[in-house]
C-alpha cells in the first residue's frame, strides 16, 4: 500500500457508461448526478464513488449553516485554491455567490481576502488554459482539468510587494513556470493573491470561480469550505493505514460506497467515533457483514447471474436499495434483463428452479421448497415471479453461508480499490479468513 502521502480530496464527475457490462447498461435508467469523491492514493483518482453531504463538513469545520444547503449544493472536492500553510492567515470568507453586482450582473465566485503576494495553489491537476497579464484589467488565470471543469483566479497580484504601485512584474503575479498551456499538479503555487483588475480600492483577495464542462457555474462556497475543513481537521493518523486526507473523508468514502447514503454530519461524526472505539476494520464489519446492503447487492448478482457485480452496477444499486428500491424491486428489474433471458432462456418453472438451486447452493432443490416455489410461481390468483423467487433466495441463510466471505471481499476492495477482485483473491481472502479475524484479515489485506 502507499503511504498516506495524499494531501488533497478531488471530485470527478462520470456519466459514461459504455464500458459496463451487460445487463448494467440497460439497470441504469435513472443516475442521479452526483460527483465522485477521495483521491486516495498518489496519482490515483478513486473510482465512482458519490457526492459528500455538505452536512457532513459541519461537524467538521463547525458552520451548522451547511446543513441546510446540503441537499442542494453542487460539490466539487478541490485542493483548497491558497497555500495550506496561509489558512489562519486569510480572513473568514462567506457565501455571496449570486449577489448583485454593478453592471446588473450576478457574484459567480466566493472572495478569500488576505494579504498580498498569499500564495495560490492549483485547485485540481490541469493545464493553464488561459492566462492575462495586463496592468489595465487586471491579472488572472484559468486552470482547465482533465473533465472539463475550470478554475478561475482572479484579482491576482500587481503590485511590487509591501507597496501598492501596479508595477505588475510578472513573476510577483504569477508562479514559477506558469505560463498559457503549461500542466500544473493540484496543490502547486500558480499565482499571488492581490487587487488588481477591478479589486483595486478593496481588500486584496482571490476571487476564485468553478465552472462546469457546459459553461455554467457552480456555487464554490461549499467547495472552498470542504476542502479548508480537510486541512483544519490535519493529516489522519498513519497507524490507521489509510490513505485519505483526513479521517472524515474516509469516513464519507466508506458509507457513500458501502451503505449508498449522502452522510450527513451525525452520521460522519458516529462513523470517526466508531473508529475510534473499534478501529477501522470494526467501524467497517457491520457495512460488509451479511446482513449489510452491500453484501445483499453481491449475492443478488450471484444468484441472477452467477457472476460479480461490475463496479459501477454494484455501487448504483447499493444506491438504489438505500433509497426508494427494496432487493425484491431490483431483483424484478434483473430479471427483465437480456443477461438473465440468456442465462435462463425459456425454461419451465421446473427447470429454473432446478437451476438456481444448483447455481447458487450447488445442490438439488429439496422436494417441499421445490413444490412450494412451482405453487407459488403458477398460482393463478397471486404468481410471484422468478425474480421473487431469486431475491428470496439471495437473502436467505443459506445464499448468506455460500457467500460467506466473499462479499466482505467484493465491499472492500469496492471502497479500497475502486474495481472488483478476482477469482485468485477471492480464494486468498477465503483462506485468509478460515484461519483470521475479519479485523486482522482487513489490517493484512488493506491497511498495511
Amino acid at each position: 500500500m502507499l503511504s498516506p502521502s495524499i494531501d488533497r480530496v478531488t471530485y470527478v464527475q462520470s456519466s459514461d457508461f459504455s464500458d459496463l457490462q451487460e445487463p448494467t447498461r440497460a439497470l441504469l435508467p435513472v443516475r442521479r448526478a452526483r460527483l465522485i469523491h477521495v483521491v486516495r492514493r498518489t496519482g490515483r483518482v478513486a473510482g465512482v464513488v458519490y457526492a459528500v453531504c455538505l452536512a457532513a463538513v459541519a461537524a467538521v469545520i463547525g458552520v451548522t449553516s451547511l446543513t441546510d444547503q446540503a441537499e442542494a449544493a453542487e460539490v466539487r472536492a478541490i485542493t483548497w485554491p491558497v497555500a495550506p500553510d496561509h489558512l489562519d492567515n486569510v480572513q473568514p470568507w462567506s457565501d455571496t455567490y449570486g449577489a448583485p453586482r454593478s453592471g446588473g450582473r450576478s457574484h459567480l465566485g466566493v472572495d478569500i481576502c488576505g494579504p498580498k503576494m498569499t500564495p495560490l495553489v492549483a485547485a485540481a491537476d490541469g493545464e493553464i488554459s488561459w492566462l492575462r497579464h495586463s496592468t489595465a484589467s487586471g491579472n488572472n488565470l484559468t486552470i482547465t482539468d482533465a473533465d472539463g471543469w475550470e478554475y478561475h483566479y482572479i484579482h491576482i497580484n500587481n503590485d511590487t510587494p509591501g507597496t501598492d504601485d501596479g508595477v505588475n512584474n510578472y513573476d510577483e503575479a504569477f508562479g514559477p513556470g506558469i505560463e498559457r498551456g503549461v500542466e500544473v499538479r493540484a496543490g502547486q503555487v500558480v499565482a499571488y493573491l492581490g487587487d488588481s483588475g477591478n479589486a483595486e480600492g478593496t481588500c486584496p483577495h482571490l476571487h476564485f470561480e468553478i465552472e462546469k464542462p457546459d459553461g455554467s457555474n457552480i456555487n464554490p462556497t461549499p467547495s472552498v469550505d470542504i476542502a479548508a475543513a480537510a486541512i483544519r481537521e490535519g493529516a489522519i493518523d498513519p497507524d490507521l493505514g489509510l490513505t485519505y486526507p483526513s479521517l472524515s473523508s474516509f469516513a464519507a468514502d466508506a458509507l457513500t460506497t458501502l451503505a449508498g447514503t449522502n452522510p450527513n454530519a451525525d452520521e460522519i461524526a458516529t462513523f470517526r467515533a466508531e473508529i475510534n472505539d473499534t478501529g477501522v476494520a470494526g467501524a467497517l464489519e457491520p457495512l460488509v457483514g451479511p446482513d449489510s446492503i452491500a453484501a445483499g447487492i453481491d449475492r443478488l448478482y450471484f444468484a441472477t447471474f452467477l457472476r460479480l457485480p461490475d463496479a459501477d452496477g454494484y455501487q448504483y444499486w447499493i444506491e438504489q436499495e438505500a433509497g426508494d428500491w427494496n432487493v425484491a424491486d431490483i431483483s424484478q428489474f434483473f430479471a427483465t434483463s437480456d443477461e438473465f433471458v440468456a442465462r435462463f432462456g425459456d425454461k419451465d418453472y421446473a427447470a429454473l428452479l432446478d437451476q438456481i438451486y444448483r447455481d447458487m447452493f450447488g445442490r438439488a432443490p429439496d422436494s417441499e421448497g421445490r413444490d412450494y416455489w412451482l405453487e407459488r410461481l403458477a398460482d393463478p390468483d397471486d404468481p410471484v415471479t422468478p425474480g421473487t423467487v431469486l431475491s428470496y433466495f439471495s437473502d436467505g441463510d443459506e445464499a448468506k453461508i455460500v457467500a460467506g466471505t466473499r462479499s466482505e471481499l467484493v465491499a472492500l476492495t469496492a471502497l479500497f480499490e475502486d474495481r472488483m477482485p478476482d477469482a485468485n483473491e477471492i480464494a486468498a481472502w477465503q483462506e485468509l479468513r478460515e484461519s483470521t479475524s475479519f479485523g486482522d484479515a482487513v489490517t493484512d489485506r488493506f491497511l498495511s
